[in-house]
């Protein structure tokens, strides 16, 4: 029981890092956007900044999340981790979209394509 009981724990210490780490990177991005005097709303200059940090990767990947929201529609996020030459890692929001299609691997596949 002390296992199961410390398991839990676990799984809510490690959530509770990621949404302080997300939290702190929507900050980093909002302070990029101001201190380029451009709109919230400016979706190149977001893609143009996520790219810039890509390249800078040594090696990265996505990270996807699917679940179904109140309405039954399928909700795909998509998270893009990444690391440095000097070993420093990185994870950055990268979307968030409805899904039109199933949620079978080719749908999921099909959204990622439309993104790139």
């Amino acid at each position: 029981m002390i296992k199961s009981i410390k398991k839990q724990q676990e799984v809510y210490t490690y959530y509770k890092k990621v949404s302080e780490l997300v939290t702190k990177l929507s900050f980093k991005i909002c302070e990029s956007i101001a201190e380029k005097g451009k709109s919230f709303s400016d979706g190149e200059f977001l893609k143009k900044t996520l790219k810039e940090r890509k390249n800078r990767c040594a090696a990265y990947s996505l990270t996807l999340d699917e679940s179904t929201d109140v309405k039954d529609t399928a909700q795909l996020v998509v998270f893009v981790r990444g690391v440095t030459n000097n070993f420093e890692m990185t994870e950055e929001f990268w979307d968030m979209t409805s899904m039109s299609s199933t949620t079978t691997g080719q749908g999921v596949s099909d959204q990622i394509l439309k993104l790139m």
